[in-house]
């Protein structure tokens, strides 16, 4: 329970380093990419601002990568 969290600063400066040298298409295609691997978005869907299962969807693959 000593754990101090997660610091914000870490993903603020990646969040830069991204845009910096203009990756940030490149990572929301590989993400979009793969939930629509996963079922998660579909070719001409609907949009929908209700993101509950993107979430769930998106915890249930960090731990699993965590796990291996």
């Amino acid at each position: 329970m000593t754990d101090s969290g997660f610091d914000f600063s870490v993903l603020c400066e990646f969040r830069a380093r991204l845009v910096a040298g203009g990756a940030e298409q490149q990572e929301i295609s590989i993400l979009l990419k793969q939930f629509k691997k996963r079922g998660l978005l579909k070719e001409r869907g609907k949009q929908r601002t209700y993101s509950t299962p993107v979430l769930s969807a998106i915890r249930n693959l960090n731990k699993t990568s965590l796990m291996s």
